[in-house]
This record gives C-alpha cells, sequence and structure tokens, in this order.
C-alpha cells in the first residue's frame, strides 16, 4: 500500500512540474515581441533588464526602441519649458484603484467625472509600437486639432475607447486622422476607457451642442463589456440614463475638470517613481504570480475561455443586466442623435484574441452584441470581416502582439467606415434601410 501511494504522489509532483515547465517555456516564448499577450506598452516601468532584451528583439526586425518610462518622457517635456502631462484613462482613473474621488472637491462645489483629458497640453499616451506616442491636447482634453470647437457645427462626431483616441497611433495615422481627412469637421471624443456610459455622456455632454451629420459609435471586442461593467458601479455615470441633456455641464468646467486631472496624474506620477525604486525582487512579484496562475498555459489552451493578462474577451454575453443597460445606453444615444436630425452608427472592431485565439468566444460576444443593436434599429458597420480577408490579421496589430492596431490596422478600418459616411452624405434613404444585407 505504502509503495502504490509514495509511486501516486511521485506521478502527482512530476505532472505538477511537468506542467509548470511548460508554462515556463510559454512565458519565455512569448516574452519577446512574438505571438505575446502582454501588450508592447509593458515596456513602460519595466526592469533594466526587460527593455534591454526586448531592444535586442526588436532590432531582429529592423525596429528601434525608446526605452524611457512615460513619466521620464513628461520630465523632459518639462525641463525644456514644455507642459506635459500623461494620457488619461478614464476607465482606470475614477473607476480604477488609484482612482479620484467622485465627492465634492476643492475646484467646485460639485462631484465631477472628465470626460476627456487635461486641455491645451502636449499628452503622452504609450509606447507600443517602439515609440513613444505624443499629441497636442484640444480645448476639452481630447485628440483634435485645437480651434475645432470655435466650429458651430460638425460633419462627424466619433465616441469610442482608446481605439478612437489613437493609441498608440501617430498624428495623420489613426482611422480617425484618416476619416479626418475627409471630413475636416470631425470630432474625435474618445478616450482610453470609454465604454457605453461614458460614451452617452460624451454626446449628452459635448456632441448634442454641435449637431453633426453622423455619429460614429465605436464598441472595441473584448474590451467594452468589462469597462461597462465598471463603469455601473458608478451613480453619477447612471445618472445620464435619466438627465436628457448634460448633467455635469462639462463644456463651461474645463479649469475644474483640468484641476481634478492633474492631482490624480501627480499621485499616479508618485507612485511610479516608487515602484520605479523598489527592489528587483519585488518588481519581478507580478511576474511570478501570472506563472502560479498558469497564465500562458491557459492563454495557450483557451481553458478559461479567453481570459488573459490585459484586456481579453471574457465571456460575458450571458449577463442579462449589464446587456440591458449596453442596449438603454445605445438606445438613448439613438434618440437624442435623432433629435437634431443626426445619424448614429455602429462601428464594431474587431480583437486581437480573435485572430490568436480562435474566434468562438469572439463571435458569441459578436452575434449577442448584434442582436442587441439590431433591435435598437442602429445600422451596423463591421470591420472584422475585413480584418478576416487579410492573409495574416494579426499583422494589423503593433509587433502582431495583444493591444492596438498599427497603422494598416487604422487603414483597414478608414477604408471600411469611408463608403458608409460616403453613402451617407449622398442618399437621403433612412440609414437603416441602407445597411448591407451582410452586415449583420
Amino acid at each position: 500500500m505504502r509503495v502504490h501511494l509514495r509511486t501516486y504522489l511521485v506521478s502527482v509532483v512530476a505532472l505538477i512540474a511537468l506542467i509548470y515547465a511548460l508554462e515556463l517555456v510559454l512565458a519565455v516564448k512569448n516574452s519577446g515581441f512574438g505571438l505575446g499577450s502582454e501588450p508592447a506598452w509593458g515596456l513602460d516601468g519595466a526592469r533594466t533588464e526587460e527593455k534591454q532584451a526586448i531592444a535586442k528583439l526588436a532590432a531582429v526586425d529592423g525596429a528601434t526602441i525608446d526605452s524611457r518610462d512615460g513619466i521620464d518622457v513628461v520630465e523632459q517635456f518639462h525641463q525644456r519649458g514644455v507642459d506635459a502631462v500623461t494620457g488619461m484613462m478614464i476607465g482606470a482613473g475614477p473607476m480604477g484603484p488609484d482612482g479620484f474621488p467622485l465627492e465634492p472637491h476643492d475646484d467646485g462645489p460639485t462631484e465631477l467625472m472628465p470626460l476627456g483629458g487635461v486641455a491645451l497640453v502636449k499628452t503622452v499616451l504609450c509606447n507600443e509600437s517602439g515609440q513613444f506616442v505624443t499629441f497636442d491636447s484640444d480645448e476639452h482634453g481630447f485628440r483634435n486639432p485645437r480651434g475645432i470647437w470655435s466650429s458651430p457645427q460638425m460633419d462627424i462626431a466619433i465616441v469610442g475607447e482608446s481605439m478612437v483616441e489613437g493609441y498608440c497611433g501617430g498624428d495623420g495615422k489613426t482611422f480617425v486622422d484618416l476619416i479626418r481627412a475627409r471630413y475636416p469637421l470631425t470630432l474625435n471624443l474618445g478616450i482610453s476607457g470609454q465604454s457605453s456610459l461614458l460614451q452617452l455622456a460624451a454626446i449628452k455632454e459635448y456632441v448634442a451642442s454641435f449637431r453633426p451629420r453622423v455619429v460614429l459609435w465605436v464598441f472595441t471586442e473584448g474590451v467594452d463589456l468589462g469597462d461597462l461593467q465598471r463603469e455601473a458601479e458608478y451613480p453619477l455615470l447612471l445618472r445620464y440614463l435619466t438627465t436628457p441633456g448634460p448633467s455635469q455641464h462639462l463644456l463651461t468646467r474645463q479649469s475644474e475638470s483640468d484641476a481634478v486631472e492633474r492631482k490624480h496624474l501627480d499621485r499616479l506620477g508618485i507612485r511610479a517613481r516608487q515602484r520605479r525604486g523598489l527592489p528587483e525582487t519585488a518588481r519581478l512579484a507580478p511576474w511570478f504570480l501570472a506563472r502560479v496562475k498558469l497564465s500562458a498555459l491557459r492563454e495557450e489552451l483557451q481553458a478559461s475561455y479567453g481570459v488573459s493578462i490585459g484586456h481579453a474577451p471574457t465571456d460575458l454575453s450571458d449577463d442579462r443586466a449589464l446587456l440591458g443597460l449596453f442596449r438603454e445606453n445605445l438606445a438613448q444615444a439613438q434618440q437624442v442623435t435623432r433629435s437634431w436630425g443626426g445619424r448614429l452608427y455602429f462601428v464594431y472592431l474587431p480583437s486581437w484574441h480573435r485572430f490568436r485565439n480562435g474566434p468562438r468566444v469572439a463571435e458569441r460576444e459578436r452575434s449577442t452584441i448584434f442582436t442587441l443593436v439590431s433591435e435598437v434599429g442602429v445600422p451596423i458597420i463591421d470591420v472584422s470581416a475585413a480584418f478576416k480577408a487579410e492573409k495574416d490579421p494579426l499583422t494589423l496589430f503593433a509587433f502582431r502582439r495583444f493591444g492596438h492596431y498599427d497603422e494598416k490596422g487604422h487603414a483597414v478600418v478608414a477604408d471600411v467606415v469611408l463608403p458608409f459616411l460616403a453613402s451617407d452624405a449622398t442618399q437621403k434613404t433612412p440609414a437603416a434601410e441602407r445597411l448591407p444585407s451582410d452586415a449583420h
């Protein structure tokens, strides 16, 4: 009996050792600029050895890597007399563990949740393609040409997450820039973390004042529903469902918004410097924790339905309350847009996981969302088919890694969206009736 028990224990230990050895092999394999699920922007704040290793791997592909941290880039701008801040991540700002409070603050009599970034500053976004992307924010902290807010009316307004803001694409190379090249009065209200409650808020706070002909509601697969879960925790945002107009009147409160955000970003900067001063052993802790959880192996086998490091397509298609909230947000956006004679389009962006891990989870989300959007009566512009038509869709993502689209990916999005905009401009038939039969 003891011999059998000993044999059994040895077998169990050997199996566990084999599993963790495989986890380690997969983690090492995906640690460079290959098919990794950890985004390239993880370089920001990485250890010196990690940065050097990534730079060597990138050099093989002829790429150069800016190994500075974002806080270093901001500080160097300051040394040159340039007012600069890191980009705001709204989802990880008021709603994350490092978020700023939504109670009454020193700069105003009422609670306030900013919807954009800091106005009229050099904004440092991220380093995903090897070089930091920066832009000069407009009068309300968004990524638009300065002065656009003085226009009495817009042609197009676009709301959505970081893909819309242009993470991590240079000026003139994002799909919004390519749309603006054809339609100069295009207002970009995209910002990282902006899911459907924040999108509805942006439409009521900003878009309605400019009555654009078209509003593009951009949905990012595998990201938006998870962010909506966090948004739904805040009564201030839920207030937009019961308030017909702007509930915060942010067009006239930019100085308050800037003050709140600067305090928040200062706190994040302090914490980033503190983390950088930690011993190497402490900074390795997240990597070891991921190994304990078998993150790389689970990613490879899709053992947890696509859940992985970063924004992975968590299957939320059975969450009726969440989907009902999404539907109500979209329905209100449709109603508000129609109130001035505008048209709302729903733009669906595919995720990296769809092409790396297979379409099963992504297709379930897509089918669920398209059903709800069709019920509301909003025409759908589906970008996923165009990505799928590419010989290797992963080449449309920076270094083929999890994250945002590269230049080619943004160009594909623009090529899909622009014909819809041209058709809308030349036809008077209701947009929902012009939807191609295969778009659903």
